[in-house]
């Protein structure tokens, strides 16, 4: 008898805080006190436990006084799923179960009369909570067990009942238990899955290019709409495919995201994280409890929560009940929804877990709203079907001219507005004017070609004269108009590629300069300054690539195949004469704040360095990027790289990648860190991404064993993405190195994670993916690696894991070699007779090395009483010539021997693989 604790954890919306079960088992009156602010569904929990304990085969201490303290005691308790941990407790203060084994453990369930457990709402967020006070261990019901493994670092077990938790405590046997009944929960969501964003395109309406250019202005600044028009005029189809034009989530987005449906109890575990934004079109006689949340008891999440970084559609609003209208003001106007009852005030829409020290995030929403400005939408245009054999209308579809653009075209226009303009988490709720990524190409080369003196602006010098010019580099301020136009560049007469105005190229070297500033790199590469012809790179050449890799983005293959053909000078010329190519309107926004000096000032002043193709220490492998195409609409040699650290990178050429899923589990970040220990203790570095996961277990596998490790980063080298890996990237930067392509100071963006993750293939001589889901960046790296002709391998996991589906996937289709730990992968990138591996084998023993016929006559040898040679025989199968033969060789080596009654087996005959011992407690 004494005193024992478990951990649990109550939800306050869908911010979990940790309640330590405390139960006393002593002598005096019996009874069962239940103290600590526990609502009536957690006082009901002494009939379902005692029934619990004594169904299960186990004691309840009904001959003495129970009592259980839920601690903080100030802290109201609901929801049934405490019940695990006050069995737990009770049990071990009973002396059931050793009070030690219940440390540093989670326990979730409600339990049945019978000793089952049945589902509890809320699970991710519950771990969420544990892992953030230290806790390790969770034990939630079998069904939930994907669900709380999307929490990485703690390790999950899934349970049937109350028995096989305490036998899985006890490191016993689990005892069989019926499944567990599946949650009451029901999805009122009217959203039918990911699948349908396959379905549905914003250019797939026609005849709205106006209505579709304000969705996007308010999908960029997180403003309502109201949509008005006529029956069949497409407001439900807008709707409906405006979720395909918002970015993907940020894991801290799916985390909040994941955590309010499961709090809601709408949460499909096969299906992972939510990555994509959601959308809820509730029907107009809906409660109001039922849009903003409620509910007696615990605060359930609304329609508006579940939409949460979403769409929240309401048709036919001016049907919506009075009051529904007016509780949807506040949240309109703070980006907030909090519903308060009479001892608690929660926001369901925000997820304290990913929200610490920020202000509330905004539920994203696109509403129907009476103080939104009206959109007036015309009736679509029908479709045009494809004209039929002996039908009237035979004529070729043409392009529609108001056709908008597809769904990724519209995402990338919608996440670049946010990067300039804030995103809504600035201001929320409140009018922003339209970002500049938003006005329509046509209208922007108006205004530049009517506003006097926008050409000049444009192409000056930034350093010392007129604002808005482009750096000017050392060396000839000008060259003679005829060199220049022999050697196809640009003179003082005008420009010669991509100017306004129509000017026809004469002549083979400027017209190929127009084509690679409009379309990108051309089809054979030219000589790059530098390594690659042995010349040394002149200063002019270093920090006209400065200037272009500050200006430009990581990865952008037309920016990076101007500078292959005509060299960094040359490129920066002609994207800094003004003009209507793509490449000019993407740079010229950044061009005139560039300073080359400034920006290596910076640079050297945190430690950075600026490398190109001219260094010693250039990559060589690099150059197969110039041959691997495009991916993601990105590609090519990258114009330098930015290196924090001391370690040189042309020592990478032998390099291996180990990249995969950020939610790991903890097998796949068990693998990663074995695998890049045992490379470094090989020589071999490892090169990662430094994200969550399997890049952090990487990273950390070879710094154990003080192996060169390299973090290629998405954003500037100076910066710390994620910040929780600050100590990590730190200490890679001040022992190994952290390579960027981007520079000082660049946040780290969706698409600089798509161009990031090419260099980690061309740098490395092979990738392994340890895990990887379907939509996983790991993938992205993999397929790299194959148009690099890199060895890819992958890692096997659990055929029920879906962080392992991607690497399953690689395995299955041959794009992947199977390997499984850190011997088989330097076999793979070692050189021809390298770290060569021998087939295992199990152990082999003295009977292995008997004859076929002896062990043949050895398993016809009974094991108590002696048995005569001719019984043997005709056990064996055998003639008595050889059965005696084979006795005899038996006896010699002390598997046989003879007794009075015939021969019987030896100890080591009994011992032998053909007769194991049996395991105690067996039957």
């Amino acid at each position: 008898m004494g005193v024992a604790g478990a951990r649990a954890v109550v939800l306050n919306g869908a911010l979990g805080h940790l309640v330590d079960v405390q139960a006393d088992v002593s002598r005096g009156q019996a009874g069962f006190t239940l103290v600590g602010r526990a609502a009536p569904s957690v006082r009901e929990a002494h009939d379902r436990v005692r029934m619990a304990v004594l169904n299960s085969g186990m004691e309840w201490p009904s001959a003495y006084r129970v009592t259980v303290l839920l601690s903080p005691a100030d802290l109201p308790k609901s929801g049934t799923h405490l019940d695990l941990a006050i069995a737990l407790s009770v049990l071990a203060a009973d002396g059931s179960l050793e009070p030690g084994k219940l440390d540093r453990t989670l326990f979730v369930g409600e339990l049945t009369l019978s000793g089952g457990l049945r589902p509890a709402f809320g699970v991710l967020p519950m771990v969420l909570a544990g892992v953030e006070h230290g806790l390790t261990r969770v034990l939630v019901p079998e069904p939930q067990q994907d669900e709380a493994m999307m929490v990485p670092g703690v390790e999950v077990h899934g349970v049937r009942s109350l028995a096989q938790a305490v036998a899985l405590l006890n490191d016993e046997e689990r005892p069989d238990a019926p499944p567990v009944a599946a949650s009451s929960g029901t999805q009122l969501l009217t959203w039918r899955g990911d699948e349908r964003l396959d379905e549905l395109d914003l250019a797939d309406l026609h005849g709205i290019d106006d209505v579709k250019v304000a969705v996007e202005v308010a999908a960029a600044g997180g403003h309502s709409i109201l949509l008005s028009g006529p029956k069949g005029a497409g407001k439900t189809s807008i709707a409906e495919r405006i979720p395909t034009i918002l970015p993907d989530l940020t894991r801290e987005e799916s985390v909040e995201l994941t955590a309010v449906h499961s709090l809601a109890g709408t949460l499909d575990p096969a299906r992972g994280m939510l990555t994509r934004p959601p959308y809820a079109a509730p029907h107009h006689d809906a409660s109001k409890a039922s849009i903003v949340g409620g509910g007696h008891g615990q605060v359930r999440p609304g329609e508006i929560s579940r939409a949460h970084l979403g769409v929240l559609f309401l048709d036919e609003f001016p049907l919506f009940r009075a009051d529904v209208v007016d509780a949807l003001r506040q949240p309109l106007e703070s980006g907030d929804i909090t519903v308060a009852r009479q001892e608690e005030s929660v926001t369901p829409a925000r997820a304290g877990a990913a929200g610490a020290g920020r202000q509330p995030v905004p539920v994203r929403r696109l509403l129907q709203c009476p103080r939104a400005r009206p959109v007036q939408v015309p009736r679509a245009a029908p479709p045009r079907l494809p004209a039929q054999a002996g039908g009237a209308d035979r004529r070729p579809a043409r392009h529609h001219p108001a056709r908008g653009p597809r769904a990724g075209v519209g995402r990338r226009r919608v996440r670049a507005a946010r990067a300039v303009g804030g995103g809504p988490e600035q201001s929320p709720g409140r009018a922003r004017p339209p970002a500049p990524a938003l006005r329509r190409p046509r209208l922007a080369a108006q205004r530049a070609r009517a506003e006097p003196g926008a050409q000049a602006r444009v192409a000056g010098d930034a350093r010392g004269r007129a604002p808005g010019r482009p750096p000017r580099l050392p060396g000839p301020a000008q060259r003679p108009r005829r060199r220049a136009r022999d050697a196809g560049g640009v003179d003082d007469r005008g420009p010669a590629v991509g100017a306004l105005g129509p000017r026809r190229a004469s002549g083979g070297g400027r017209g190929r300069r127009r084509a690679a500033v409009a379309h990108g790199p051309a089809a054979g590469p030219a000589a790059v300054p530098g390594r690659g012809d042995g010349r040394p790179m002149s200063d002019e050449e270093r920090l006209a690539r400065v200037t272009l890799s500050v200006a430009g983005e990581p990865g952008d293959y037309r920016l990076l195949g101007l500078v292959e053909q005509l060299g960094a000078v040359e490129a920066l010329r002609a994207i800094a004469t003004p003009g209507q190519t793509e490449l000019f309107r993407a740079v010229s926004s950044r061009l005139p704040q560039v300073d080359p000096h400034r920006a290596l000032e910076t640079a050297e002043r945190v430690g950075v360095r600026f490398v190109t193709p001219a260094d010693a220490e250039w990559p060589e492998q690099l150059a197969d990027l110039a041959h691997a195409g495009l991916l993601h609409e990105r590609g090519g040699v990258p114009i330098g790289l930015w290196v924090k650290g001391p370690m040189r990178l042309d020592e990478l050429a032998g390099s291996v990648a180990v990249v995969g899923s950020r939610s790991a589990t903890s097998y796949g970040e068990d693998v990663a860190r074995d695998v890049a220990a045992e490379l470094g203790l090989a020589g071999v570095p490892t090169v990662s991404g430094g994200a969550y996961g399997i890049d952090h277990a990487a990273h950390r596998g070879a710094a154990s064993v003080r192996a060169p490790t390299v973090a290629v980063l998405a954003c500037g080298p100076d910066r710390a993405y994620p910040l929780e890996h600050r100590e990590m990237l730190a200490y890679l930067a001040r022992e190994h190195a952290v390579v960027s392509e981007a520079p000082v100071g660049a946040s780290p963006h969706r698409i600089r994670f798509l161009a990031r993750n090419r260099l980690i293939a061309a740098l490395t001589r092979g990738t392994l993916v340890v895990e990887a889901a379907y939509r996983s960046g790991a993938l992205s790296t993999s397929h790299w690696a194959q148009r690099l002709n890199r060895v890819v391998m992958a890692v096997p996991g659990p055929v029920t894991s879906a962080t392992s589906e991607g690497a399953h996937g690689l395995i299955r289709r041959g794009a992947a070699t199977l390997v499984t730990r850190g011997a088989e992968v330097l076999e793979l990138v070692g050189a021809a007779g390298e770290h060569l591996l021998t087939e295992p084998r199990g152990p082999e023993n003295e009977r292995d090395r008997l004859p076929v016929k002896a062990r043949q006559v050895l398993d016809a040898v009974p094991v108590g009483r002696g048995a005569t040679a001719e019984s043997i025989a005709v056990v064996a199968g055998l003639d008595v010539v050889d059965v005696q033969r084979a006795l005899t060789r038996l006896e010699a080596g002390g598997f046989v021997e003879h007794a009075p009654g015939g021969w019987v087996l030896t100890a080591a005959g009994r011992a032998s693989p053909s007769r194991p011992a049996p395991v105690r407690g067996s039957r």
